[in-house]
């Protein structure tokens, strides 16, 4: 990280010789999404933030969703299912499946029926995608049976935002949840989306 002021770097060495002997853990910092957001500096003896690396201003925007995708994969040598995230300004990562807010399926996430492995899926896209944990609970049952379980069993697939976007529209006219928020949705809606 860059400190434009020097007085800035100066108060962070400082407060991190306060804990030169202790464990110092770095860590992925979770927002609103399921990638992290940015890093952050623990003294795990002291139990207590020490610097926090927040991303720079607009980098919780969330993209155009025509240029967002994502894309499952089946290793099946390891039998495991496992998705990469494409957005831009960032490198391709591996999508969390975050059973840490719910745990449908605690040996991973699967496609193409409508299980607990599946569930996960549906999930993990949502919190990534939305970067809302209140929405993606509120949506991803549905998404699950018109979208994951759709998909292929043990095979490859790609779906972008605009898809994404398309089903939670559907959703919303069936009555099942409320508007999608976001310049996504009015995107999709200018371009001719129903």
């Amino acid at each position: 990280m860059l400190f434009d002021d020097p007085l800035l770097f100066a108060q962070a060495a400082k407060e991190l010789l306060l804990h030169l002997t202790h464990r110092i853990s770095i860590a992925p910092y979770y927002g609103g999404g399921a990638a992290h957001d940015g890093i952050a500096i623990e003294c795990e003896d002291c139990h207590k933030l020490l610097i926090d690396f927040l991303p720079g201003p607009g980098a919780s925007e969330r993209p155009d969703p025509g240029i967002v995708r994502y894309e499952g994969h089946y290793d099946a040598a390891r039998d495991v299912c496992y998705v990469e995230v494409f957005k831009p300004g960032k490198s391709p990562y591996p999508m969390q499946e975050r059973q840490d807010i719910v745990n449908h399926s605690p040996t991973g996430i699967a496609w193409g029926y409508g299980g607990s492995g599946p569930a996960q899926c549906a999930l993990a896209i949502l919190l990534d995608y939305l970067g809302s944990e209140e929405r993606a609970r509120a949506l991803y049952h549905d998404f699950k049976f018109r979208v994951v379980s759709a998909f292929p069993q043990n095979s490859e697939w790609t779906i972008t935002g605009r898809e994404i976007e398309a089903v939670l529209r559907g959703l919303s006219h069936r009555g099942l949840t409320a508007e999608p928020d976001g310049h996504a949705l009015d995107m999709w809606e200018n371009e001719g989306g129903k």
